[in-house]
């Protein structure tokens, strides 16, 4: 395994690396072992970031490889900002990444067809979605759930919307400022923050909006994923108006905790998370959805039973089993 994803607090990259590490070790801990250093004895190499060394160990390794595809180009842009001459050049070390690996892994089924555009064979693409464990999301009692709502200072009868992930343009933070506006009496919190600094695409404009949110709205900066946890649990809708996304960390995070979920409606969310989610393209439909949901708790029940149904979908022995056919077959095309 290689990977520098962890380095960077607070992005979804790092997170879907723990989470895999976690998976390999609790359910493969008698049929595989990983190291992180070294290529000795190993059966295949796992390269998760595009760092100038993992590069060179794909060029140069002797035993079969396998590359994580994170993000294309088209899915970097409201992400991150940087002159466009830089950027071309950054998209062609992209690719010609990928293009060194004998295996690549994506984590939606839909980039298959974009690597397909830049010259990679379709035999040598695979789709395992991300996973995350969900001992840290589970509400174990009304009692626990009530205790962390006080601990983060939520009365009793405050309806609470929870966006989390880096502040960037794509995940359409503004938007998410609209709707508190407009809803004056829901409270609104985003938890993350500038993993990359004044690099953010928005960084000026989001900068501004932290420093003078609307009275109902926190942005609570980098924050510790266990918090993260927390506040999902102390929730009563996962709102995350992303123009963007591949297999988002954050929505499967909020299924694992059985909180509804409100989306922008983007086609990539239909192929992998079917009807278990709410969705619109509009300030106005993300209002409409709030207010219904804040005002019918039967409703409210209905959605996060639908939630719960979409981790089941991804649940961690599911998806050991897929890692494992993969490394497996990887290995025997040396």
């Amino acid at each position: 395994m290689r990977s520098l994803a962890t380095s960077v607090k607070a992005q979804g990259v790092g997170s879907a690396y723990a989470e895999l590490i976690g998976l390999l070790e609790k359910y493969g801990s008698d049929e595989i072992t990983f190291t992180h250093h070294g290529l000795r004895d190993c059966d295949v190499l796992h390269c998760h970031t595009l760092d100038p060394v993992s590069f060179f160990c794909l060029k140069r390794s002797k035993i079969p490889t396998v590359a994580s595809v994170h993000f294309m180009p088209e899915t970097m842009e409201g992400s991150l900002h940087y002159p466009k001459p830089f950027q071309k050049l950054f998209n062609a070390y992209m690719l010609s990444f990928y293009r060194s690996a004998d295996h690549l892994h994506i984590v939606h089924p839909d980039t298959a067809e974009l690597l397909v555009k830049y010259g990679v064979e379709r035999d040598r693409i695979f789709w395992i979605p991300n996973v995350v464990a969900a001992d840290g999301f589970v509400q174990t009692s009304d009692k626990q759930r009530e205790e962390l709502r006080k601990k983060h200072g939520f009365a009793p009868d405050d309806f609470v919307v929870l966006g989390s992930g880096q502040l960037q343009s794509r995940k359409g933070v503004l938007d998410f400022a609209a709707c508190a506006e407009k809803l004056p009496d829901v409270k609104f919190v985003w938890a993350g923050g500038f993993s990359f600094g004044a690099l953010t695409d928005g960084h000026k404009e989001l900068k501004e909006l932290v420093k003078a949110p609307p009275k109902n709205l926190l942005f609570t900066d980098i924050i510790p994923r266990e918090e993260v946890y927390e506040l999902l649990i102390a929730a009563d809708l996962f709102f995350l108006p992303s123009f963007h996304e591949q297999f988002s960390m954050s929505v499967l995070e909020a299924a694992a905790s059985g909180t509804p979920i409100l989306l922008r409606d983007l086609p990539p969310y239909r192929t992998v998370y079917g009807d278990r989610y709410l969705c619109s393209d509009s300030v106005e439909g993300f209002v409409g959805h709030i207010r219904r949901l804040q005002s019918d708790s039967c409703y409210c029940q209905r959605m996060a039973e639908k939630s719960a149904e979409l981790y089941e979908t991804y649940s961690e022995p599911k998806i050991y089993e897929k890692w494992k056919e993969a490394y497996t077959s990887a290995a025997k095309k040396k």
